[in-house]
């Protein structure tokens, strides 16, 4: 039972869907009831067409409220997004289409005596019905995501709020004053590994993991730009967090794999505990 608790307690990406899904959502809404006539809806004597397409705006406007406004609200208040979170958020959401579709259709068939009852059965029937499907498929999106995503879960959680330019620059100095410095986007960056009096910067460049070499210690460069998103995961190692497709191994070894790159980058054992608060 304690497995299964944390298990559900673990970060989730706080995801906002994007205008044009709200949109094809919507649409696919108004042809459902159009075509299958739901619900009693058969009996309509109005506009079959009028009607799907209010059901269809109404679903329109449901999703842009909580998905626009409700949950980034929902997000201000809670500084680690869930599996049980989404879960009930998406049960929710739900919940509140269904019945400001059930309220719309209550006043077109002017109806009104059903809608006290209708509206605690639509409660009753939509959580009973949704809760299993709408976990297995949070469940398997999270698995998915930690797979091939790992960076968005870490990202989301801990440092989506703050004052970060993903796209700005990131500025590394050498200690070698007759070199130039050193610049890359945030987000082209992956990781520094220390060796000997130098260090070596992996990045991005063209669709192409390249390398800087320059004289440096991984000490100076982590007050460079020691910065949310930028995590310390081993004495010889500094990663963008970000950048992180998946992670593998347990307490014993992490090993960190970024996107578009074969090769992994360590987690000492003294950073293991710390590291694993980021991932869960």
């Amino acid at each position: 039972m304690k497995k299964f608790i944390l298990f559900f307690n673990r970060k989730y990406p706080f995801f906002i869907s994007t205008i044009w899904s709200i949109i094809f959502i919507s649409i696919g809404i108004s042809l459902i009831i159009l075509i299958l006539k739901p619900f009693g809806f058969i009996n309509y004597e109005g506009s079959k067409v009028v009607a799907s397409i209010g059901f269809g705006v109404l679903t329109f406007t449901s999703l842009l409220f909580n998905n626009f406004i409700l949950k980034k609200q929902m997000k201000k208040f809670t500084s680690k997004w869930t599996i049980f979170k989404e879960i009930l958020y998406l049960i929710f959401l739900l919940s509140f289409i269904s019945i400001a579709n059930f309220i719309f259709f209550s006043i077109i068939i002017g109806d009104f005596k059903l809608s006290i009852i209708g509206f605690l059965y639509v409660i009753f029937l939509t959580i009973t019905i949704a809760i299993f499907p709408i976990s297995i498929i949070t469940v398997i999106r999270y698995n998915r995501v930690l797979k091939n995503e790992l960076g968005l879960i870490i990202s989301s959680n801990d440092y989506k709020n703050k004052d970060i330019d993903k796209e700005g620059k990131m500025i590394f100095s050498s200690l070698n004053k007759t070199e130039k410095d050193f610049s890359i986007f945030r987000n082209n960056f992956l990781f520094v590994e220390a060796i000997k009096n130098h260090v070596h910067i992996y990045y991005f460049e063209d669709g192409e993991v390249k390398t800087k070499i320059f004289r440096n210690t991984l000490i100076n460069l982590t007050n460079q730009i020691g910065k949310p998103g930028i995590y310390r995961c081993h004495r010889s190692f500094l990663v963008n967090l970000n950048n992180i497709k998946t992670v593998t191994g347990n307490s014993n070894g992490f090993k960190i794999y970024f996107k578009n790159y074969n090769h992994h980058v360590p987690v000492s054992r003294s950073y293991t505990n710390e590291f694993k608060k980021l991932i869960y």
